[in-house]
């Protein structure tokens, strides 16, 4: 996957098109390539931001972009997968089922509801 062609889809402003290529960036399980595509996270949020708008007060097609910005903006910044996990961006079981992360051990504290 090539930022040009990314990049191509965006300004095509095919809503569908740009879904499914942030849906394969957020699905990438290829961290060489996702830190590839994270040199490229300055003008890969510009993109984002210039999406129409097309529902202000529920997910529209615009969510697996911003997902995707959030991605490459913390792969960007030199932080781990990880960082996303704050944000509700992703959860641990995914990434692992991804293949992008490993985890070595849970420990789940039911008073809390919430796993370690």
């Amino acid at each position: 996957m090539k930022f040009e062609e990314i990049e191509a889809v965006f300004k095509s402003g095919d809503k569908k098109a740009i879904e499914e290529v942030s849906d394969k960036i957020l699905s990438l399980n290829d961290v060489a390539m996702l830190k590839k595509l994270s040199c490229h996270f300055d003008e890969f949020r510009i993109l984002v931001s210039n999406l129409p708008v097309e529902n202000e007060h529920f997910q529209d097609y615009r969510h697996s972009s911003l997902m995707a910005s959030n991605l490459l903006g913390e792969l960007a910044r030199g932080n781990c997968l990880c960082a996303l996990y704050k944000t509700a961006c992703s959860v641990p079981g995914f990434e692992e089922n991804q293949g992008r992360i490993k985890i070595p051990s849970k420990i789940t504290d039911r008073e809390l509801h919430e796993t370690t």
